[in-house]
């Protein structure tokens, strides 16, 4: 998930919850959440959320041939349709579930699971070998448990019980692979375990995910979000008592200021050290400054102004992110107090490599509201520390752990283009895209051209190959 807090020529654009951010927010955690539908969610808060047009009444297939009562939003659009089933059919309220078929759909767990993952990227979320049912029978592929793994939502074997599980995935081979020896080994109702050889090689995809709210999960829902909405609250309080104080606005304090900046970066840092909180949304807050996650939900920054500037913008940020051994943490940077100072995080981008994930941070520096400058650094969770030192990046002038380029921020805005997208990686090619600038009679600080220059990642280091 991705919460942006524009900021240009000192005027504030917020997005708020009820509209466009709902609509468009595509995580799922498990148990807990699918965007903004939770175990509470009625018909009529899908309507107000998505539109009437996209909310249809309609009877759920949950296998061998029974329904239930549900709705399908986005019913005829492919990348945001899923299929919910009411737990009190009559009221048509508080989902039970949610099914996600569709390829190339938005929906995302926050550990970056969607429709078309396959097997070895689970087990290497999971840590180890998980457990799943043959092919070429109606519960074909399906995810039994995660065998003691890291995905716990996957579910524990209890005897012959499966207990806790609140993602159901279910997992089918490519039709090429279909055709091979290893398919008709894996034939059938009998269970597996990921690491075998013949699903090493057939490496199935999943075709469905069903995100359950049980009633197991729906106690430790209403426990965890009681406490991440009070830390929220918190949160919210303490930073629109920063901003009460800003530089902008009439009620200008440096002394106030001063406190409610140590408060707010003290509570950040203590709340986003929490276990619970890493897999909290943080909406509300998110309406008052920048939370950039990544798709994997494992590295997440949240960036805000300090409000004590004029045309140039000071920011603070906070990394919250969780090791290997599903321990969370959390760090600050410390203010940059010379030069054009440190931006905000508006885009996470990862990128799996041979010797592990890598995450390419996008910022945006506001130097005033002309001179701006933007960033692609390169990070990685190494044990319980974020690395930020990796020289990824062959340039002209050797390797570097970052791409920077500073422009004219009215060049941009005569393009009708958006700041936030003039930094783009494109995950199948793995290339890093920034815009070509150059100083003009019309520009002298810097025009964005519609021109690229591209970083192709060849394995070891990223390339410059245009």
């Amino acid at each position: 998930m991705r919460t942006i807090r524009m900021f240009g020529l000192a005027t504030l654009i917020v997005c708020a919850w009820a509209g466009i951010a709902a609509a468009q927010d595509w995580q799922i955690v498990p148990g807990k959440s699918v965007g903004p539908i939770n175990i509470n969610t009625t018909e009529k808060q899908l309507i107000e959320v998505y539109g009437k047009n996209n909310v249809k009444r309609q009877d759920i297939d949950v296998g061998e041939g029974e329904t239930r009562s549900g709705a399908v939003i986005f019913p005829n659009d492919p990348q945001r349709r899923a299929s919910i089933v009411w737990r009190d059919a009559v009221g048509r309220t508080g989902p039970e579930s949610v099914t996600i078929r569709d390829k190339g759909t938005l929906w995302k767990t926050d550990r970056g699971i969607t429709i078309g993952t396959t097997l070895k990227t689970i087990e290497q979320l999971n840590g180890k070998a998980f457990v799943l049912t043959g092919f070429g029978w109606d519960y074909s592929g399906t995810v039994l448990h995660a065998n003691g793994g890291r995905i716990g939502e996957l579910g524990k074997a209890s005897g012959e019980e499966i207990t806790d599980r609140t993602l159901l995935l279910r997992l089918e081979p490519t039709a090429a692979m279909q055709k091979t020896p290893e398919f008709t080994k894996m034939l059938g109702d009998g269970t597996f375990l990921s690491s075998d050889p013949s699903m090493q090689k057939l490496d199935p995809r999943v075709y469905e995910m069903i995100i359950e709210f049980s009633a197991t999960a729906d106690a430790a829902y209403s426990a965890n979000s009681q406490s991440d909405e009070q830390m929220e609250a918190e949160l919210v309080a303490g930073i629109k008592d920063l901003q009460a104080y800003s530089t902008y606005g009439g009620n200008y304090d440096d002394e106030k200021l001063t406190k409610a900046q140590e408060a707010f970066e003290a509570k950040l840092l203590k709340y986003t050290k929490d276990p619970s909180s890493m897999k909290f949304a943080f909406r509300e807050l998110g309406e008052h400054l920048s939370i950039a996650s990544s798709d994997d939900g494992m590295l997440r920054v949240f960036s805000w102004d300090l409000e004590d500037g004029g045309t140039m913008h000071r920011f603070a940020r906070v990394y919250q992110f969780q090791a290997a051994n599903g321990e969370v943490y959390s760090r600050i940077d410390p203010v940059v107090e010379e030069g054009m100072g440190r931006g905000y995080v508006h885009h996470v981008y990862s990128l799996d490599t041979s010797s592990g994930r890598l995450y390419i941070l996008c910022s945006l520096v506001i130097a005033s509201s002309k001179v701006q400058q933007q960033s692609a650094d390169i990070y990685k969770i190494v044990g319980a520390t974020l690395r930020d030192d990796l020289k990824l990046i062959r340039t002209k002038a050797g390797l570097t752990n970052a791409l920077r380029f500073e422009y004219d921020n009215f060049s941009v805005i005569d393009r009708n283009r958006r700041p936030e997208d003039l930094i783009s990686f494109d995950e199948g090619t793995r290339t890093l895209k920034i815009p070509v600038v150059i100083n003009d009679e019309d520009h002298p600080d810097g025009d964005v051209t519609d021109k690229t220059i591209s970083y192709r990642f060849t394995g070891k280091y990223f390339v410059r190959v245009s």
